[in-house]
This record gives structure tokens, C-alpha cells and sequence, in this order.
């Protein structure tokens, strides 16, 4: 796998960087979850693709992170380039994520109401699972 570009013009000339500014701070949220979920399944992780909504498996997976951990737990919202490099990645992993707005939007539908707490504890889930996996040099 070669080295990820990582320039002001990368993140702004993304195709699915003007998709990723029309969404709401919960959407942006959401839309992390789901970008690492997909890079996760596509390394050979757990599959928590179908799982984002509250009867998931993610949820469930994350739920001690929430119990234990809510008081560390807070999150800001992500911002354009964080969310392209997620796409990316996601991308590079082999992951195919949704390619348009209405797509992505309709992905995340059943995550989007969590709270901000819940949220957090997934994407600790996520980043703890998604450990290193880059094959080039660092």
C-alpha cells in the first residue's frame, strides 16, 4: 500500500468533500462511525456494517466504553479533511462506502440519534479495532 497524500488540496478537491459539509454535526458523527466500520470490515474485522443502529452490535460491543468511560468520553464534532481521510481510508482498505450524499445519509440513518456519549464509545470501539495496519514505512 503506498503512502496516503496528505495536502490542503487533497482534502479540498475530493469528490465527497461538498457532500461531507452538508452534513449536520450528529451526521458528521455518524459518518466517522460508518467510514471506520467499513475500513474495519474490509481488513477482515468485525462486520459492524449492518450494526449501527441501537439493537446493533456496535452498540452492544461499545456499551462498557459508555458505562466506564463516559466521563472521558467526549467528542467534537469531525471536520471535512478528518472525514475524507476516513473515506480514504475506508477506500484504500479495500471498503466500497457510499459515494453520494443521499447514500451516505441513508447509511447512517439508524446511528444518527445517538447521543453524542454513545457515539464516542463506538468510535473508541472502532479506532481501538482499527489498531495500525499500514504496510509502508512510517
Amino acid at each position: 500500500m503506498a503512502a496516503p497524500v496528505c495536502s490542503v488540496a487533497q482534502f479540498t478537491s475530493s469528490t465527497i468533500a461538498p457532500c461531507l459539509k452538508l452534513l449536520t454535526h450528529p451526521q458528521r458523527l455518524s459518518a466517522l462511525i460508518y467510514f471506520h466500520a467499513l475500513e474495519l470490515l474490509a481488513i477482515g474485522g468485525t462486520d459492524y456494517t449492518a450494526q449501527l443502529g441501537h439493537a446493533g452490535l456496535l452498540m452492544s460491543d461499545s456499551e462498557c466504553f459508555h458505562q466506564q468511560l463516559a466521563f472521558e468520553n467526549t467528542i467534537c464534532s469531525p471536520t471535512v479533511p478528518y472525514l475524507v481521510i476516513a473515506y480514504n481510508n475506508a477506500t484504500n482498505a479495500g471498503a466500497v462506502p457510499a459515494a453520494t450524499c443521499n447514500l451516505i445519509t441513508a447509511a447512517i440513518a439508524c446511528n444518527v440519534d445517538f447521543t453524542p456519549d454513545q457515539k464516542a464509545a463506538q468510535l473508541l470501539l472502532l479506532t481501538c479495532s482499527l489498531g495500525t495496519h499500514k504496510a509502508y514505512p512510517q
